[in-house]
């Protein structure tokens, strides 16, 4: 609550909460009142009644860019709260979680608890929850940096091939051809290879259209996914190297890996005879 910046009421709870917050005093708080946000607040969930926490939400960040808000941060970088948090200055944040719900039902204006599933960021090494935490980021002038190769891409000391490029395909091209003339949104043909998609693109729109492919490529990931088989002579599933090596033994990667369950039947890896394992 230290780290809210404002709270947007439903339109019609807006008169009833500023009545019964001139009654009740809410400094020790540090929250403002703005008029509804009707985007923001969801009257039919909880009590429609929404805090904003810049410093410490994603999506509160964003409203309090776009409203001017101020952004607090209540927390120090090892998980205990600063002195933005007034009297919980130095708790970790899990204790002055509950803290705060103590102090709440102390003065009597806690009204009850319920279950809420959500979803928490976890560290993927270790676990622990993740904070969001609003911060500096640093970049590099690169301007001075770039004059001299500017300077002699300008006068013809150094040629650049090609002159225009959009990007480097770093996967597997996107098969998915579209119609000229048509509305990309809705004519479009998927196919193995410019053939099949010509052959396709013919028998619906006729002989006269003409194609051409998507320049995008499919993520990375989904090509990796095809190392395991592909490298050993996949799709001859005879080769000698295939045949020797696939499935392998143990391989340090990711669940991309599975892919070989798909295109070549079994399971890309395995370990002795317990069973197979991806690591």
């Amino acid at each position: 609550m230290k780290a809210d910046s404002v709270i947007c009421i439903f339109t019609t709870l807006l008169e009833a909460l500023r009545s019964f917050c001139q009654k009740n005093s809410f400094s020790w708080f540090s929250v403002s009142f703005v008029d509804v946000i009707l985007q923001y607040v969801d009257k039919e969930f909880g009590t429609g009644v929404l805090k904003i926490s810049p410093g410490h939400d994603h999506n509160d960040y964003h409203i309090a860019r776009k409203l001017g808000l101020p952004i607090l941060n209540v927390m120090n970088k090892d998980g205990t709260l600063n002195e933005v948090a007034g009297i919980y200055c130095g708790l970790d944040r899990f204790e002055a979680r509950k803290k705060v719900w103590s102090d709440l039902e102390e003065t009597d204006l806690a009204v009850k608890k319920e279950p809420h599933v959500l979803r928490v960021p976890r560290s993927q090494c270790g676990g622990e929850v993740i904070e969001p935490l609003v911060s500096k980021q640093w970049f590099v002038t690169m301007e001075p940096l770039a004059e001299k190769a500017l300077h002699a891409v300008e006068n013809g000391e150094l040629t650049i091939l090609p002159e225009r490029f959009e990007k480097l395909w770093w996967g597997h091209r996107i098969p998915v051809w579209y119609v000229v003339g048509k509305d990309n949104e809705e004519d479009y043909i998927v196919a193995r290879n410019a053939e099949e998609a010509l052959v396709k693109a013919h028998a619906k729109y006729g002989k006269s259209v003409e194609i051409y492919q998507d320049p995008d490529v499919l993520d990375t990931w989904f090509s990796s996914g095809l190392w395991p088989f592909r490298t050993l002579g996949w799709p001859d599933k005879n080769a000698e190297d295939f045949k020797q090596f696939y499935p392998t033994t143990i391989l340090e990667t990711s669940s991309d890996g599975m892919m070989g369950i798909e295109f070549t039947g079994v399971f890309p890896f395995f370990f002795g005879d317990a069973g197979r394992e991806i690591i």
